[in-house]
């Protein structure tokens, strides 16, 4: 029971990373191109 609980914590740590990583790339994306946006380079 105990190895059980704790292999469940673990993949359930690698799916929230995973997820956080799928939802933040958009955010990722749109502050890259503020920032050219920033240094005049537009789109």
């Amino acid at each position: 029971m105990f190895i059980a609980t704790i292999l469940a914590v673990a993949i359930i740590l690698v799916l929230l990373g995973l997820l956080i990583q799928v939802l933040l790339k958009p955010l990722r994306e749109l502050t890259a191109t503020m920032d050219d946006i920033a240094e005049g380079e537009g789109i």
